[in-house]
């Protein structure tokens, strides 16, 4: 069962007044109402920029590099379009689907020790840590990379569920691609926001090979990529093989070479022959 489908989490900066100002204000409006629930403010400094925090909501200053902006959690989606000013960066933003099992599961070890299994190399990151309470979380991914995988147990961590029953599965989007999905996700009908998040992130994990309870029946993908800069031929070649080769052969293994094919300029028949001709 899916219980929620949403942003947990959004990084903003700004270097315009404005929007940092705006930012300060709805601040101070989330801490009025937090305060109340003998929450306390905080000092905020990550080395960039310095501020304050309460609760789920941080907002700081520096002359360098302007304003930032870190919500997380239930704050990042009920405030998500009033955290929206017309000049920003968003240089992190989280989806994330939470489902529930009828009955406790073993989830996170038996899929690390499947990926194990299966040797696969397109993304050889994988860890999967338990924590004293029962709980587990599996990492697919680098922590440095522009998009970053986690599959933990949501149910221990909040202590409303026994281990194995409660569980978010969540990708974390950084620079460049963070801008590209904030962009879709801001786009969206806020009513049809839930459906697309959840069809996203249910498909990040499957093709990786995590196929996760709760797929999805309606919602579309939202999409983030970008070109890898290289710099010699050996490593276009290289890039070629291990990063564009694998997406190429899935699209073709599902009847959509011609389209390939028009994707990468080899307009028709003839064209790929003359330049087949050409290569050699």
């Amino acid at each position: 069962m899916i219980s929620y489908a949403g942003v947990d989490w959004l990084t903003m900066t700004t270097k315009k007044d404005g929007p940092g100002e705006h930012w300060y204000r709805l601040y101070n409006e989330y801490r009025k109402d937090v305060i109340k629930d003998e929450l306390r403010e905080k000092r905020f400094n990550n080395g960039f920029y310095a501020g304050l925090s309460i609760g789920h909501l941080r907002w700081g200053y520096s002359e360098r590099n302007g304003y930032i902006l870190i919500a997380s959690g239930h704050l990042a989606e009920s405030y998500y379009e009033r955290f929206k000013p017309a000049k920003h960066r968003t240089t992190r933003i989280d989806l994330c689907y939470d489902f529930e099992l009828s009955q406790p599961r073993e989830l996170i070890q038996n899929t690390y020790e499947y990926l194990l299994e299966t040797q696969q190399t397109k993304f050889p990151k994988i860890a999967a840590f338990r924590t004293r309470q029962g709980g587990a979380t599996l990492y697919i991914g680098s922590r440095s990379s522009a998009q970053y995988g986690r599959l933990y147990d949501k149910g221990v961590e909040q202590g409303t569920h026994e281990p194995g029953r409660k569980f978010r599965a969540e990708v974390e989007y950084k620079k460049p691609l963070s801008m590209q999905v904030a962009k879709q996700v801001s786009e969206n009908d806020p009513k049809q926001r839930a459906a697309d998040i959840h069809r996203t992130v249910w498909q990040w994990f499957s093709e990786r090979l995590v196929e996760l309870p709760g797929k999805p029946n309606s919602g579309q993908v939202i999409n983030a990529s970008y070109v890898k800069q290289v710099t010699s031929a050996d490593k276009k070649l290289e890039w070629l093989r291990t990063q564009v080769a694998p997406t190429v052969i899935d699209l073709c293994n599902t009847g959509r070479g011609h389209e390939v094919m028009r994707a990468l300029g080899f307009i028709d028949q003839a064209h790929l022959a003359e330049l087949t001709v050409k290569v050699d």
